[in-house]
């Protein structure tokens, strides 16, 4: 089975930290809370932050060519579909 790769923006917060020229330690251990932020607009295909009707014809080009989109299951019934271009025409609409 193939693991998917997504790309997310961490935000690493120190709890504690060490000056490692001053102290003669030559490693330290930072101790840290990560939290992970999905940006991620439902029915934004290509990316720009927008929900717009570019976004539902580069899904129906996607459909159409039988490619694959990361995004594209706007629905969430696990294909994609004529329904989730028409979702993200509803999505437009409000």
């Amino acid at each position: 089975d193939a693991i998917e790769s997504e790309t997310y923006t961490v935000s690493v917060t120190p709890i504690e930290t060490y000056n490692c020229e001053m102290d003669s330690v030559e490693t330290a251990t930072v101790f840290a809370e990560v939290s992970v932020e999905d940006n991620t607009v439902v029915g934004d295909i290509d990316g720009d932050g927008l929900v717009t009707v570019l976004d539902a014809l580069m899904l129906i080009r996607t459909i159409v060519n039988d490619e694959t989109v990361n995004n594209g299951d706007i629905n969430g019934d696990g294909k994609v579909g004529l329904l989730d271009v028409i979702r993200i025409l509803k999505l437009i609409a409000q």
